[in-house]
């Protein structure tokens, strides 16, 4: 499990930096049968293209790492949608 987090939290780190943001406040992270859930919590707001950026290159790395056929599901948020959906835990960095 740390190894899929050290992956997922230098794509987020890398992909934000570039777009010249804050770095994420927490990663969740469940394995579940063959699939992987990620949920990654940014201090602000994350503009579409961004989310789609750090999905897109989070899924294939993992991709790449794991059966094909694993279901992988990423999710970008702002923390506060966390908070607000009940879920306040989670890994931080």
């Amino acid at each position: 499990m740390s190894g899929i987090r050290r992956q997922v939290m230098t794509i987020v780190g890398d992909v934000l930096r570039e777009y010249g943001m804050r770095p994420a406040h927490r990663v969740e992270i469940e394995e579940r049968g063959g699939g992987v859930r990620v949920r990654i919590a940014c201090a602000q707001r994350v503009p579409q293209y961004v989310g789609d950026r750090i999905k897109t290159t989070v899924a294939h790395q993992l991709a790449l790492d794991r059966d094909p056929s694993a279901t992988i599901l990423v999710a970008v948020v702002a923390d506060r949608t966390l908070r607000a959906a009940g879920r306040p835990g989670g890994e931080q960095h």
